[in-house]
Parts: structure tokens; sequence; C-alpha cells
């Protein structure tokens, strides 16, 4: 069985990393060094906005990716919202 889901995203325990199903729009999501997600953005800027309100410390880093809708769960997700970072 595969480690990471179709985004290269580690699976979670529950989650068998297949397409939750094609709704056909991208978000894009923060993704930590430990393969925590946070999101969801409709655009690649605003993803990155997030990312200097998160303030990562020396040992975090975040990364900007784009995936389909529906491939990872909500679950999964720290949802950030607005100023809620």
């Amino acid at each position: 069985m595969n480690k990471t889901d179709h985004n290269g995203v580690e699976i979670k325990p529950g989650h068998k990393g297949v397409d939750a199903g094609p709704f056909g729009d991208y978000v894009w999501l923060l993704r930590r060094h430990d393969d925590k997600l946070f999101g969801w953005w409709e655009s690649r800027h605003d993803a990155i906005g997030a990312k200097v309100k998160l303030k990562a410390g020396k040992r975090e880093w975040y990364e900007p990716i784009r995936v389909k809708t529906g491939t990872v769960r909500i679950a999964d997700l720290v949802i950030v919202d607005g100023e809620k970072v």
C-alpha cells in the first residue's frame, strides 16, 4: 500500500489515499514539514499570504501545493479562516 496519496502527502490513518470524487476545481493548501495540511485557498497568492501569518519557526516550513478538490479529507485539514490563523 502506498504511504502517500495522489498529492504526495502522507496518508493519515483511516484514509486510503484515493480521490473523494471529481469536483472539477483545484484548491491551494499549505503543507507543513510534517505533512500537516492547512487550507484552503482559491489562489496561490492567498495561500502565500496565509503562510506569512502562520509565522513558521526555525524548524517549520510551509509549501503551497495545488490539489484537486476532493482528493484530501476535510478531517485532515487545519482550517484557516481569515484572521483566525
